[in-house]
């Protein structure tokens, strides 16, 4: 089985270091890549062929130029192409009210960012045996 495809959007070089070695504790099934910014993300959809779309996008919010925030916004208002892949935000940031705006914008799922390591690899574990194991997807054909 081909191993199911992340980005992670965090312009923190030592977050996505971490957020790397964690997935590689999580075997061979997730093809981490990494996207620095939220106007990174926006391009990289508008380039990418339907077919290597994502299976999850991790967002952080805190980003300069385009915030997570923003992407949300972008993402409900002009790509509909890319709907139908979860995303989950994981951010440092743990404030109610911004919880609620990225749900209302249409989030997946807010994860607070874990400070120690190995509660991180977890987190990043229960994310992925939820979003690329359990939860039911549409299948690329079907959102066509």
């Amino acid at each position: 089985m081909k191993p199911y495809r992340v980005w992670l959007v965090d312009d923190d070089v030592d977050d996505v270091f971490l957020a790397k070695s964690a997935a590689k504790q999580l075997a061979n099934r997730v093809d981490l890549a990494s996207l620095s910014s939220g106007r990174e993300l926006l391009q990289s959809i508008q380039e990418v062929d339907e077919s290597e779309m994502p299976d999850l996008v991790l967002l952080d919010l805190n980003m300069p130029g385009l915030n997570g925030l923003q992407v949300l916004e972008q993402r409900r208002a002009n790509l509909k192409k890319f709907v139908h892949v979860p995303m989950v935000v994981l951010s440092t940031a743990d404030n109610s009210e911004q919880i609620k705006e990225c749900y209302r914008l249409g989030a997946s799922a807010y994860v607070v960012k874990p400070s120690e390591f190995e509660d991180f690899v977890v987190a990043l574990g229960r994310i992925f045996d939820f979003w690329l194991l359990t939860n039911s997807r549409l299948s690329q054909s079907a959102t066509s």
